[in-house]
């Protein structure tokens, strides 16, 4: 349980690098496996 909540963190992590850098939200969900959903509410957190 806690490999997967670690490797939620740190692709958490890199979608926050990746959109700081301006890349697109369809690539940051491709590239970390993460839902447009979880990487819409990334943004809406760190706004």
């Amino acid at each position: 349980m806690g490999l997967i909540n670690s490797k939620e963190d740190e692709n958490v992590q890199v979608a926050k690098e990746m959109l700081s850098l301006g890349i697109d939200i369809e690539q940051v969900c491709e590239i970390t496996k993460l839902s447009r959903e979880a990487v819409e509410r990334i943004i809406q957190e760190n706004t």
